[in-house]
């Protein structure tokens, strides 16, 4: 960390510190382009999806296991951790294994009980769980302590992993995580899989987006009677901020693992700032290719490639993404083109802040709303 600090100099301000990288300082003049990672980034995923994780993964762990535990069990650091592999772009895939962690912890003190009753529930149609969750009996509530303490061992667990872009079975097998119990429910939820076809996909974006907005966009359903956190979400990104990068004369896009839909409505009048041909929402492709996924999703490079594709081919493109699969999206992305750059932002996490720095980044900065500022200072200087 020591030897790489003294590639970047240094900008401190009320928001935090900000880390240029002497080299990038050469080349943003060269900078014609800004591609954007949503969640974190523009959008503050801790009001919408942060919670829709722990919702879903309570309501899963209850239906399979008949014990009950509370969302504040399961603490942002596993999370992150989780996030941190840098394939689990998906929250899917987090919901997944914070499940399959569960269940086979609850394996091991209860495993005939709950593999009969998992057995039960093999085999049931979305629909027919939609009647199942109203009904089903609980067999009690499961000590929050405990819980916290289990979470926390995986959050130990996958920590090494930080980084490696292991994909869930990867993670699964590295974590030792394959007992009969576990393997009933993965046929349980049918993950991956299309709205109305898997519980994991169907429970996940009622949750999200509200049952009925869920049953319009795609269709069919509800199946259940969610609320919805979607309408939770707020910007990070301020209007001026894009206005004044705009003004500056970048062309602006969008990469991100979220649908269309949801991002629009978010984002608002913001929206009329960016080129929309260079705006890739991974989670609209997901929805129609659901078999194809790992094609498409991060880290995967193909939604930031198709961004920059889709932008001025003269110049360079600056990528500010937030997450370790962001940054290794963009090293992927450099094996094919050349022209692109990589600032992170790392809000008030500073681990992630020590890796960027530690990984090359070519900017590290607090808040995207920092952006114009630097861009300012140097070019004054």
């Amino acid at each position: 960390m020591r030897e790489r600090i003294r590639e970047y100099l240094e900008l401190r301000s009320s928001a935090g510190t900000a880390y240029v990288k002497y080299s990038f300082m050469e080349r943003l003049p060269s900078v014609r382009s800004i591609v954007f990672d949503c969640d974190g980034v523009l959008i503050d995923e801790k009001t919408s999806y942060d919670q829709v994780i722990r919702e879903v993964t309570v309501r899963l762990v209850t239906l399979l296991t008949g014990f009950e535990i509370a969302e504040s069990a399961i603490p942002s650091e596993v999370i992150y951790a989780v996030r941190s592999v840098g394939s689990f772009n998906n929250d899917c895939d987090t919901v997944t294994l914070l499940v399959e962690w569960i269940v086979d912890m609850v394996s091991e003190k209860n495993g005939k009980a709950l593999q009969e009753r998992l057995e039960k529930l093999e085999g049931k149609t979305v629909k027919e769980f939609g009647e199942v969750l109203k009904t089903h009996q609980k067999i009690g509530s499961l000590d929050e302590k405990q819980v916290v303490e289990w979470f926390k061992q995986l959050e130990r667990k996958v920590s090494p992993l930080e980084g490696t872009a292991a994909m869930l079975n990867e993670v699964e097998s590295k974590l030792g995580i394959n007992s009969k119990a576990v393997a009933t429910a993965k046929k349980i939820l049918n993950y991956p899989g299309r709205y109305g076809e898997s519980l994991l996909t169907t429970l996940f974006e009622e949750a999200f987006y509200g049952s009925e907005e869920a049953s319009k966009l795609r269709g069919s359903g509800p199946f259940f009677t969610l609320e919805g956190r979607l309408k939770n979400e707020r910007l990070l990104v301020n209007m001026e901020t894009l206005e004044r990068l705009y003004e500056r004369g970048f062309r602006m896009g969008i990469s991100t693992g979220r649908g269309s839909w949801e991002t629009w409505r978010t984002l608002g009048r913001l929206s009329e700032l960016f080129e929309k041909e260079a705006c890739i929402f991974v989670g609209d492709r997901v929805t129609a290719e659901p078999q194809n996924r790992e094609k498409y999703e991060k880290p995967s490079p193909w939604s930031l490639l198709e961004a920059v594709k889709n932008l001025p081919s003269q110049g360079d493109v600056l990528y500010v993404g937030n997450s370790v699969e962001d940054y290794v999206m963009f090293t992927r992305a450099k094996d094919y083109v050349n022209r692109i750059l990589f600032g992170g932002v790392y809000g008030q996490d500073m681990e992630l802040a020590y890796f960027f720095i530690e990984s090359g980044a070519d900017a590290v900065i607090p808040s995207v709303n920092m952006l114009p500022k630097i861009l300012d200072l140097l070019e004054e200087s």
